[in-house]
């Protein structure tokens, strides 16, 4: 019964199959719900006495429908918040404490992260890098369906193995993080009042906020949350607005607040797409999605570069680049090149054709030497392949690496119109290279940054990514429909959602529905993969052939360079810690009656 409910069986066929004796009732149905949503918020309480936890939230708009519209009685869109609280079982993590954070907080937030760390921090990270690179080219190669590599003699090479990580997560079932959704609130999230009605809420809820609390386990530990960068910007000014208040509670400095890396890939991809969709030539993305006739992408809105197919693109770019090394026409001929040839080859392409120092030498050339579209394409290629790298280190759970891509991706925010997200990562290198202590730093990156809910290899996801998923599922999975839907039966049944949620996938795993029949199709990629190396291979000569001479009239910024200029860095760093710095008191002074020492506002510290 709850499974059919779950799937969105209507009202009146629940009915009908109930006549039949197949489901239980309507109201059987839902008094179940809410026997679940009940059930659900108790185990949550009791789970965040036990174990270590963390939160996130975002906007939440949904349309409500009318079906007999009177004047005060229309169809309307309305704004509101859901949250997801994430209980780690992991018997070796260990909880941050507030009491020694606040103490590094204060003895070290004056020192401010410089230009010199942040490229020095690139420079250390340069070598992995360069070796998932060459990697990253290998895989373009023997993914191709010409290449075969099932079918490869050497297919069992040390080459085709992936480097070994730099700090991996573990996976397995005991690792899989668990979730549980508090009531979903009519409270708007965009706005500072908002986030912070928003985050009393959650600690209501969370009976994190009564005068109890102190005498709760959870008392003495951080509380991280995640979100979007406009969450993370709500929660650093409640915290600057009330940096005077009368103690670290209503200070908001039991929060540690960190942006989701689901919105900082989509930043990134929204990057990419400002930075080569103008371009009026063979290898700019707007010919791309003309070529694989896309619609809606030609616009740099979120929307737009949710459907962004970077890595389509890249594939076919890298598989030209290979076939121009090699001198062949066909990738399948590559297979009769050994391991150590197709090693040789993908070092090659990733020092002439992917990397800064190609770049430079290019630009090295007479005028009359120098080929503005191989140029742009090496510019093109090196972005792609950072981005391909992102996605796939948030999907292989390897934080290690989230680590190393930090400072590249602070240059390329920097260094272009995204501002907000180089504060973020400015924000995030302070507190890990001077403000976090270790056992901090510890948790936030192994913990609070992606999670798996199954615990199977290669299925991580942001924490942001999460949220929205339970958003979808609100808004649709299980969505409540008819004339009697509103925010108060939305807020009585949310916490039933992971609940339901897992008894649909049960049953269907049970029933086996995941089951398809054998396709003899060519998948969609591989189409689009196809038909975009047909047009880099129809030009005479193609985007990755020096040709001399070869000028064009627009030309890409480099937003990665210009970011990782010292000067301008460092103008970046001025301008976010003039307005990071303010004076934070340090009494601790629980009654509310009470005065606020003004004496003791004399530190300085970072918010």
């Amino acid at each position: 019964s709850v499974y059919f409910k779950a799937s969105g069986l209507a009202a009146r066929a629940n009915d009908t199959t109930h006549l039949y004796g197949i489901t239980m009732s309507h109201s059987w149905v839902y008094h179940l719900i809410e026997k679940l949503s009940e059930n659900a918020r108790q185990w949550m309480f009791t789970d965040i006495l036990r174990y270590p936890f963390l939160g996130t939230h975002d906007n939440l708009n949904l349309a409500f429908k009318v079906y007999e519209q009177r004047t005060n009685n229309q169809s309307h869109f309305d704004s509101g918040t859901a949250a997801t609280i994430y209980i780690l079982k992991d018997p070796s993590v260990v909880w941050p404490q507030r009491e020694s954070f606040l103490q590094r907080h204060q003895a070290q937030s004056c020192t401010i992260i410089t230009p010199v760390e942040i490229l020095r921090l690139e420079l250390a990270a340069a070598p992995r890098l360069r070796i998932r690179a060459i990697y990253r080219v290998l895989q373009f190669l023997v993914n191709a369906p010409a290449f075969n590599f099932d079918n490869y003699e050497h297919k069992n090479a040390a080459i085709f193995s992936p480097p070994p990580p730099v700090l991996q997560l573990p996976t397995g079932k005991q690792h899989a993080v668990c979730q549980y959704m508090p009531d979903t609130v009519h409270i708007e999230s965009a706005s500072q009042a908002g986030t912070r009605q928003c985050m009393d809420e959650w600690l209501r809820q969370l009976c994190l906020d009564g005068p109890n609390a102190q005498d709760l386990p959870t008392y003495k530990y951080l509380l991280v949350w995640a979100g979007d960068q406009l969450t993370t910007v709500r929660i650093r000014s409640i915290k600057k607005d009330r940096s005077k208040d009368f103690n670290f509670f209503q200070r908001f400095r039991k929060f540690v607040e960190i942006f989701g890396w689901f919105h900082a890939q989509l930043a990134v991809e929204t990057s990419i797409h400002r930075q080569y969709f103008k371009l009026m030539n063979l290898f700019g993305l707007k010919h791309a999605f003309d070529n694989l006739k896309r619609k809606g992408l030609h616009t740099t809105s979120i929307q737009g570069a949710t459907q962004f197919r970077a890595w389509h693109i890249a594939e076919a770019q890298f598989r030209d680049i290979w076939l121009i090394v090699s001198n062949n026409n066909n990738i399948a001929r590559l297979r009769t090149l050994s391991p150590p040839q197709l090693k040789e080859f993908a070092t090659r392409i990733v020092d002439n054709y992917v990397s800064t120092s190609a770049l430079v030498q290019h630009k090295a050339l007479p005028r009359q030497e120098q080929d503005d579209m191989l140029l742009h394409s090496i510019q093109l290629c090196c972005d792609l392949l950072d981005y391909v790298d992102l996605d796939d280190t948030m999907k292989t759970g390897d934080v290690g690496r989230l680590e190393d891509l930090l400072p590249r991706l602070l240059f390329r925010f920097s260094g272009g119109p995204s501002s907000n997200y180089a504060i973020e990562l400015l924000e995030l290198l302070q507190g890990l290279r001077h403000e976090w202590t270790d056992e901090l730093k510890s948790f936030v990156m192994r913990y609070c940054w992606l999670a798996n809910t199954t615990g199977r290899k290669g299925t991580f996801l942001a924490f942001d990514m999460l949220q929205e998923h339970n958003i979808r599922d609100i808004k649709h999975i299980f969505a409540v429909h008819g004339p009697f839907s509103s925010w108060e039966y939305i807020k009585k049944i949310s916490a039933s959602i992971p609940a339901q949620r897992r008894i649909k996938e049960h049953v269907e795993e049970e029933f086996n529905h995941f089951w398809r029949g054998k396709s003899h199709t060519t998948p969609e990629s591989e189409n689009n993969i196809t038909s975009l190396l047909g047009h880099y291979r129809q030009g005479k000569p193609g985007p990755h052939v020096h040709k001399p001479g070869r000028h064009l009239s627009s030309h890409p910024p480099n937003y990665v360079a210009n970011g990782s200029n010292a000067q301008k860095l460092s103008a970046a760093i001025k301008r976010w810690s003039k307005k990071c710095v303010s004076l934070i008191s340090t009494e601790e002074d629980f009654d509310e009656e009470g005065p606020v020492a003004l004496a003791d506002a004399d530190t300085v510290v970072v918010v």
